[in-house]
């Protein structure tokens, strides 16, 4: 597949031993790929889909469809969208520099500046929310921590006058 080349590109770029997918965005651009693959049809673009529209989604959908959700399962899709939001940066930097060995002219088009960073807001929401889900658990559990505490220990605490 011409993608393999480019990954292999990619490698030959930043040195032998270094595999395709922990190599940065940057790079020289080769003429690797055949004129009429794409990185759309990629595997990570695939995968870019799944984490970034269809996985949140299911979240979000489990998490306002419940009456009733215990505190692990919210722990468990706030740190999944967190989670997440890492894949789709990564898969997106993947992506960027695929886009910038394919001769492709839509992909350039995508991998340019102003496009590419379109790109970026979902994970951050994804992220942001995910990091105010747990962050919310952490305070609602040390809330009652701290009356737990002051209720086992009010004779031993003095009043304040």
């Amino acid at each position: 597949m011409a993608l393999g080349r480019a990954r292999e590109a990619i490698g030959r770029l930043d040195g032998p031993g270094i595999p395709w997918f922990l190599t940065p965005a940057g790079g020289a651009r080769t003429e690797v790929i055949n004129a009429h693959e794409t990185v759309f049809f990629a595997t990570e673009f695939l995968l870019l889909v799944v984490c970034s529209l269809i996985a949140p989604a299911v979240i979000y959908r489990t998490l306002w469809s419940r009456q009733t959700i215990s505190r692990a399962a919210v722990l468990f899709f706030g740190i999944s969208l967190v989670v997440l939001a890492g894949i789709d940066v990564f898969l997106l930097r993947v992506l960027a520099t695929l886009a910038r060995l394919s001769p492709s002219v839509v992909d350039d088009a995508v991998s340019d500046s102003g496009p590419a960073v379109a790109f970026y807001p979902l994970p951050t929401l994804f992220a942001g929310t995910g990091i105010n889900i747990v962050s919310r658990l952490v305070i609602h559990h040390l809330a009652g921590a701290e009356r737990r505490f002051d209720a086992e220990h009010h004779d031993s605490i003095p009043a304040r006058k």
